[in-house]
């Protein structure tokens, strides 16, 4: 789960930065 977590938040991150 952790795992997951961290992959989404990296998804997330970079979509942000992308912005």
């Amino acid at each position: 789960a952790e795992k997951e977590a961290f992959e989404e938040a990296e998804k997330v991150r970079l979509a942000r930065e992308e912005e």
